[in-house]
């Protein structure tokens, strides 16, 4: 029988307990089908255990998965669960360094048109400082996450962000949240439209359903602050007209800001 992963402790949005090496190496392996290419990953159970409740009843629960010691994840993405793995064994995640290293997404705008001479940036800006990361453990020294740099790095961020949500990973989900938020605030979207666009697949993705009102709160003040280049986008302008949720949030936004 295999042995069990220690059992994470921790009340939702606590840091994690300590484990030890002996924790983990003696935790038989558990293996994760990822995506609809069902590419194998796998992870130690005692680190998967550790991230939160919810994730510490799928490796150690009386579920199939338990027993089996594997779980099927077909609408988690590659990317999105290479992160996590990343995150799980270092504490952190990324392309290479802590923020993606995609030159024409940061960097500061021109003189007229930084958010803190925007109307209402001030307050994205705020929110964006406001983000809380919980404390957390680094288990191994990091090591690149992917072989090479995600398409869309705002996508890859969200898309983290809502994994990690929905498992109740809190210090990832913050993490993902406030890196986010400062890659958005460092956009230069007086640049190539592929930035422009970039921002547009994001506001697509995050509101074709429902997330959390934490990530659209976020995006509504930014579009709220960057309206007039984001309106250039053919992408934005459809989802502006598609998504009632996005027009009534910047809307709101807008008056906030206001």
């Amino acid at each position: 029988m295999a042995s069990r992963a220690p059992k994470a402790k921790q009340a939702a949005g606590e840091p994690p307990q300590t484990l030890t090496f002996e924790d983990i190496a003696s935790s038989k392996p558990f293996r994760f089908t990822v995506g609809p290419q069902k590419r194998e990953f796998t992870i130690h159970p005692a680190l998967v255990a550790n991230q939160s409740l919810a994730l510490e009843r799928l490796v150690n629960g009386n579920f199939k998965e338990a027993q089996e010691c594997h779980s099927e994840l077909e609408s988690v993405d590659e990317e999105t669960f290479i992160y996590f793995i990343q995150f799980a064994y270092t504490g952190s995640y990324g392309y290479k360094s802590p923020l993606p290293e995609k030159a024409i997404l940061m960097g500061d705008e021109d003189s007229d048109s930084t958010p803190s001479s925007l109307p209402g940036s001030r307050v994205f800006r705020n929110n964006v400082s406001a983000i809380e990361v919980p404390k957390g453990e680094s288990y191994f020294l990091a090591a690149p996450g992917l072989k090479k740099e995600p398409d869309n790095a705002f996508l890859s961020h969200a898309k983290v962000f809502i994994f990690a949500d929905f498992r109740g990973v809190a210090r990832l989900r913050g993490l993902a949240l406030q890196r986010l938020g400062n890659m958005l605030k460092g956009a230069q979207l007086t640049g190539p439209d592929e930035v422009v666009e970039d921002v547009a697949e994001l506001m697509e993705y995050c509101y074709e359903e429902p997330r959390p009102v934490d990530l659209t709160k976020l995006l509504s003040l930014y579009a709220a602050c960057k309206v007039n280049k984001l309106w250039r986008s053919e992408t934005f302008r459809d989802v502006f007209s598609q998504h009632k949720e996005l027009s009534l949030s910047l809307v709101g936004a807008m008056v906030q800001t206001a």
